[in-house]
């Protein structure tokens, strides 16, 4: 993992760091971004509510992960996490509940 410093950049007003890890490319639900430096790879939405869920202290800070992943999973339904899921061939409790929950939402019922 690597971390670089952002003093001031877009978003980041106060500052931040932001964690690049090696992963690979053809495992992940990507698209392509137009960005103030360029064209970049990004995660979708549902990638990135898998991916908090699963490392939710990969990043040092936990409880703004998980704040951070309950905020996404407005923006998911249940049938693209659970496509996610299933192309990283494991989940977690915090994946499988979050699954069920969407379930719920989008049906509904929650």
């Amino acid at each position: 993992e690597l971390g670089i410093e952002i003093p001031d950049w877009q978003d980041l007003d106060t500052g931040g760091i932001v964690h690049f890890v090696a992963r690979d490319l053809e495992r992940l639900d990507l698209i392509l971004e137009r960005t103030a430096l360029g064209q970049a790879l990004v995660t979708t939405p549902p990638q990135t509510l898998f991916d908090l869920l699963m490392r939710p202290t990969q990043g040092g800070l936990p409880d703004e992960a998980i704040a951070a992943a309950k905020n996404l999973a407005a923006r998911v339904r249940a049938d693209e996490l659970a496509r996610v899921a299933s192309a990283a061939g494991r989940v977690n409790a915090a994946v499988r509940k979050m699954v069920e929950q969407l379930k719920e939402r989008d049906a509904g019922t929650g």
